[in-house]
C-alpha cells in the first residue's frame, strides 16, 4: 500500500481540505476534467481557507494521479458490508466470489485482491485453452489457402504469390485484448504491492506474444457478452 501522503482518502459525500502544496495544479485539472462526476474540486480561495476542497460524490474506487499518487474513494460502510448489501438488494450471486475478501480495509487492498483473482482466473483459463474465434484475413501466400482473390489476381496476373482470402483461428480477439490491456494497466498503476506483482506478471506473459496490446476504456466493456 502507498503512504498516506501519496494517497488521499475521501469518504463518500464528505469534503476534505488539503494544503495547496499537497495537490499540484495539473492534478487538480485532471480531477476536474476527467473525474468531475466523481469528485467535486474547489480551488483554494478565501471561501475554502486557501486550501483545496475535495468532495466525493458517492463513488467507490481509486483514481491514479501518477507517480504512485492517487485518490482513494471510500464508502461510508465497510467494504464487507457494502458487498453484503449489494448481494441482498440485487441477489447478485456473482458477488459470492468476494466472500474471502471482506477483511480488506482499504480500496487499494481490495483492488489488489481483485487483480489477483483476475490473474489466477486467466492462468486457469490458459491451462484449459484461451478463447478463439475465426477472423477474416487477406494476404499474399506462397500456397492457396481459403479462396483466391480473383480480382487482385486479374489486375496483376504475373505473381510469385497468390492473393487469398481466408479465415484464421486465433486467440488475438477483442475479448482477450481487453484482458491483456487490463493486466498491462494494473501492472503500471503502482497500486498493487510486491505481494501481487509476480502472479500479475505471470498472467501478462501468457498473453504478451499472442494477443495484441491495444488500449480500451471502461466504456468498451459495457454491453459485452463474455463466454467462459
Amino acid at each position: 500500500m502507498k503512504d498516506l501522503a501519496d494517497v488521499v482518502q475521501l469518504v463518500e459525500y464528505k469534503s476534505r481540505f488539503l494544503p495547496q502544496s499537497e495537490l499540484a495544479e495539473e492534478e487538480a485539472h485532471k480531477l476536474y476534467l476527467q473525474f468531475g462526476d466523481k469528485i467535486a474540486v474547489e480551488w483554494p480561495s478565501p471561501k475554502t481557507g486557501n486550501q483545496w476542497q475535495l468532495t466525493s460524490l458517492g463513488w467507490v474506487g481509486f483514481i491514479p494521479l501518477g507517480e504512485g499518487r492517487g485518490i482513494s474513494l471510500q464508502p461510508k460502510v465497510s467494504l464487507g458490508n457494502l458487498f453484503r448489501m449489494l448481494e441482498h438488494a440485487y441477489d447478485l450471486r456473482s458477488f459470492k466470489l468476494l466472500e474471502g475478501l471482506y477483511d480488506c480495509e482499504a480500496i487499494q487492498e481490495f483492488y489488489e485482491r481483485l487483480a489477483t483473482i483476475l490473474a489466477r482466473r486467466l492462468l486457469d483459463r490458459a491451462r484449459q485453452g484461451l478463447y478463439k474465434t475465426y477472423m477474416e484475413e487477406a494476404d499474399h501466400l506462397s500456397f492457396v489457402r481459403g479462396r483466391i482473390d480473383v480480382l487482385a489476381l486479374a489486375r496483376k496476373p504475373v505473381m510469385t504469390t497468390v492473393p487469398c482470402d481466408y479465415e484464421e483461428h486465433t486467440i488475438d480477439v477483442e475479448d482477450n485484448q481487453v484482458v491483456a490491456w487490463t493486466l498491462y494497466t494494473i501492472l503500471r498503476s503502482g497500486i498493487c504491492t510486491e505481494r501481487a506483482i509476480p502472479i500479475l506478471r505471470k498472467a501478462e506473459r501468457v498473453l504478451r506474444h499472442s494477443v495484441s496490446l491495444k488500449p480500451f476504456s471502461d466504456l468498451d466493456c459495457f454491453g459485452r457478452n463474455y463466454n467462459r
